[in-house]
């Protein structure tokens, strides 16, 4: 049998309702809200982080040599939240903007949510098989 390496890829896309601050489901008409992203090691998300490690590097290097912004604080919360707008397929069930909706201050407990579950390869592993077998062993002690 020949290895097949795409079983233990993280999958193009994974989802998650949001949850209000309280822990709540956060539920608008009767229906759940639910974000869409795009996986980690996904074209999308890969082409979103270089250009934010770019963005990021740019602005370093303006910081060292004393051209650095007067809301610097605020411009780094753009980058972040452009970042997570363009590893966001869509936010179901929500009428503002993904990119308007992480700007949002008050709205923080979105983004941060949408940045937890980027973040946790877990959340994007690919759908098990039945007619994958099993080759663990189960570790010693």
């Amino acid at each position: 049998m020949e290895f097949d390496v795409t079983q233990f890829e993280n999958a193009d896309e994974g989802s998650f309702n949001f949850r209000l601050q309280n822990g709540d489901e956060m539920v608008l008409d009767g229906k759940p809200v639910v974000c869409r992203m795009h996986g980690l090691g996904s074209k999308a998300q890969v082409r979103a982080e270089y250009k934010l490690t770019r963005e990021n590097n740019a602005n370093t290097v303006s910081a060292l040599t004393g051209r650095l912004t007067r809301n610097a604080e605020e411009d780094a919360f753009r980058r972040g939240a452009q970042y997570l707008s363009e590893c966001t397929i869509s936010i179901e069930n929500w009428p503002l903007p993904v990119l308007e909706t992480y700007l949002n201050h008050k709205l923080g407990y979105m983004l941060e949510q949408s940045d937890k579950f980027l973040k946790n390869a877990a959340n994007f592993m690919p759908p098990s098989t039945a007619s994958s077998a099993s080759t663990s062993v189960k570790a010693p002690g």
